[in-house]
């Protein structure tokens, strides 16, 4: 599987369902993924979460480290290797 971006980016999607509010965590895994032999793996992947009733940006990272909420990733143990 080769991984692209530009116009080839991934658009995945997934509902969450219930009462109340939820606390996911949402991976873009790049460069970590050559530790475990995958080819082609995203260099700088940027996580976009997008509302899709009204298309309103609900959260934008290209840089995990940088972001406000790096030390709860680090502590969740969902922190990218490299």
């Amino acid at each position: 599987m080769q991984m692209l971006g530009g116009n080839d980016v991934m658009i995945a999607g997934f509902v969450i369902d219930g009462q109340g509010p939820k606390t996911v965590a949402i991976v873009a895994t790049g460069p970590s993924l050559a530790q475990s032999g995958v080819a082609n793996a995203l260099t700088d992947p940027r996580l976009m979460l997008v509302r899709s009733a009204n298309q309103a940006m609900v959260a934008d990272n290209d840089n995990w480290a940088d972001a406000p909420n790096a030390s709860q990733i680090r502590a969740s143990g969902f922190a990218p290797l490299a």
